[in-house]
């Protein structure tokens, strides 16, 4: 891990930071993260947090004639699900001379140790959404498009592409999601560059040397030292899944339990992709209450689905608009989330950058529980310390090192009680911008 020292910024120390540099740090896009705090939190004990999948009822029931005999009786199928805590951590390091240089009359006040802070807890913030949004429970963050030899890039594969990557992440690449062989080598490569419009990614050595790896297509990437980790938490994109990113939930088979199969639809068949339109909305809404008996209670989606919601929702502004329930609206509507009406219900409609492009999710949060062991905060080395000193090899060092610890996991007591409408059209993420064919 590269250590803060005054040669490695000693650009910075020639100001003062106000405080006002600090707000461009902060996330305000982690609203699946921050959905989640509306979900009813659980406390593992033990190795784990167990807790009962009933899948189907005994069903006890009948019309016996007069005097006549009370119906079989039969058991209910229920089997256990587990969730072991997942395990979110966030570090920095800086040298003694860096932290203490400086004092509050100086050109330097000690803020790179708020600064340091601040990127620490923003990082691990948005990582957290990240995993939560955007990943099926292995911590994939994307996939290698095309066979590449002995080079430092590769291009992200759509739909994700490079959504969930980004500059000096540590990274590791896979020959399969799990039970692969490592194609970057013993140690992490790093990456020093993404370039938008062509999904292409550029990686070094690891500490800065040159970068080159042999990869395949469809290889797959993940944050350095995470692969076939326990520890990585469950992601909406597994939870809410019919067994095609995520064949065993919660320890369970889902080809065995299909009831631990979520409502999945393709909006398109084969390799076609399609525009949404409120009535896949309506009708993925209305199979999960036929599959379930559940209602849906809010809508995840990256911002290329909310562009073509708000395409076909709209109102016609070339006649005038008046009376009780028309929408107020300048260019879209104001109202924050917006909020997706079908047969008297209404689902509010949550947006994330780290949510699948050309996938809508539907969500009951009755059915999702936070199995919360530590919630985010620092480290405590004692007397209220956050810092202890560096160690490697051969040693102690002149450092100090903060650690921020998260540890929790999601629950879904109830796959079939959700959805997700896949094969959608996504022109802003996955089109012409970013290199891709979506119209």
């Amino acid at each position: 891990m590269a250590v803060s020292t005054l040669s490695a910024l000693s650009t910075s120390l020639k100001q003062v930071y106000d405080d006002s540099i600090f707000e461009v740090m902060y996330n305000t896009n982690v609203p699946f993260f921050n959905l989640l705090k509306q979900v009813k939190s659980v406390r593992p004990e033990g190795a784990g947090l167990y807790f009962p999948f009933y899948l189907r009822s005994p069903q006890n029931i009948g019309t016996p004639a007069e005097a006549g005999n009370l119906p079989v009786v039969n058991t209910r199928t229920e089997v256990q699900g587990y969730v072991q805590p997942g395990q979110m951590i966030g570090t920095f390091e800086m040298s003694f001379i860096f932290e203490a240089v400086g004092t509050q009359r100086g050109s330097f006040n000690k803020d790179e140790v708020k600064r340091h802070s601040l990127e620490c807890i923003s990082d691990l913030t948005k990582h957290v959404n990240r995993l939560y949004a955007g990943t099926h429970g292995t911590g994939r963050l994307g996939q290698v498009n095309a066979t590449t030899s002995s080079l430092a890039t590769f291009v992200g594969k759509l739909p994700l592409g490079t959504l969930l990557m980004r500059p000096n992440m540590m990274i590791d690449v896979y020959s399969a999601d799990t039970s692969g062989s490592v194609r970057t080598g013993a140690n992490a490569v790093k990456i020093t560059d993404i370039a938008p419009t062509t999904r292409t990614v550029t990686f070094d050595d690891g500490s800065g040397g040159a970068g080159s790896a042999s990869l395949t297509a469809d290889d797959h990437v993940y944050i350095d030292a995470s692969y076939g980790n326990a520890t990585v938490p469950n992601g909406i994109a597994g939870l809410i899944d019919d067994g095609t990113l995520l064949t065993t939930v919660h320890n369970q088979s889902r080809s065995t339990y299909t009831e631990l199969k979520s409502v999945a639809t393709a909006a398109a068949s084969g390799s076609n992709l399609a525009n949404l339109t409120e009535d896949m909305l309506v009708r993925m809404a209305l199979d999960i209450r036929q599959r379930s008996g559940s209602i849906i209670d809010c809508l995840l989606m990256n911002t290329g689905q909310i562009e073509k919601y708000l395409a076909f929702v709209r109102p016609d502004r070339r006649y005038p608009q008046s009376g009780a329930g028309v929408p107020k609206y300048d260019t879209g509507y104001q109202e924050e989330p917006l909020t997706f009406v079908y047969g008297g219900k209404r689902c509010p409609m949550y947006v994330s950058e780290d949510i699948h492009p050309r996938r809508i999710y539907f969500v009951n949060k009755s059915k999702l529980r936070l199995g919360t062991l530590k919630k985010m905060s620092w480290y405590d080395h004692g007397g209220g310390n956050i810092f202890a000193q560096g160690v490697n090899s051969t040693g102690y060092k002149t450092t100090q090192q903060a650690t921020l610890v998260h540890i929790e996991n999601l629950v879904n007591l109830q796959p079939n009680a959700h959805g997700v409408l896949t094969a959608l059209s996504d022109p802003q993420l996955c089109g012409s911008s970013v290199g891709g064919t979506d119209t």
